[in-house]
């Protein structure tokens, strides 16, 4: 992790407001072309950091569990208005419920940081496809909550679609967030060249 005071702070808010940002792809707000976007300011901050495996592992499972608060935030309402639960106990469960997925993000974000301290920036190319990889893992285990998977912000564009029945679910989602990598990839070419010309 870089040594720049707030560095730490700076990457566990990139993982949420990524996590944010990703949540607005879903209905209701269904903004799916924010999906090939969402997650810049977590890669950049990445990319920029270089954090510890365990600092980025961290990120990971704040981004998770952020992801999943954002996004299935009604388990408290269906859980209170059908479940029959008081109020309180609803909301403490659907926190609970969020815990679920953030295993996977340390995963996902250990795997971040392992990729950017050996290669740099250019380490990002492979974890869209490690991203994948454990969402796969993610579906096939029967407790666990397999939601708001990247590949799924494209399920109402037809256009995208047609990827999924080239490289399935998990394979789109790895699109999806090669989007991601590839904007944070041009901003940095385009830095060292200003840093070039300077």
């Amino acid at each position: 992790m870089s040594r720049r005071p707030g560095a730490r702070p700076l990457l566990h808010a990139s993982a949420v407001l990524s996590a944010l940002l990703a949540s607005l792809a879903w209905p209701p707000a269904d903004l799916a072309e924010l999906a090939w976007l969402a997650w810049v300011p977590w890669f950049a901050t990445l990319a920029l950091l270089r954090p510890r495996v365990g600092d980025a592992a961290v990120s990971g499972a704040l981004h998770y569990f952020v992801g999943h608060l954002a996004n299935c935030w009604w388990f408290a309402l269906v859980l209170e208005r059908h479940g029959g639960l008081p109020s309180p106990v609803a909301i403490a469960s659907t926190l609970l419920s969020a815990l679920g997925p953030a295993p996977y993000g340390l995963a996902v974000g250990a795997v971040a940081g392992l990729l950017l301290r050996r290669h740099g920036t250019p380490g990002l190319l492979g974890l869209p496809f490690a991203w994948a990889a454990v969402d796969a893992v993610r579906s096939w285990i029967p407790v666990s909550v397999a939601w708001a998977m990247p590949a799924l912000t494209q399920a109402d564009r037809p256009e995208v679609l047609g990827v999924a029945e080239l490289v399935g679910g998990h394979g789109l989602s790895a699109v999806v967030l090669l989007g991601n990598v590839a904007v944070v990839a041009a901003a940095a070419a385009l830095a060292d060249a200003l840093r070039g010309r300077g």
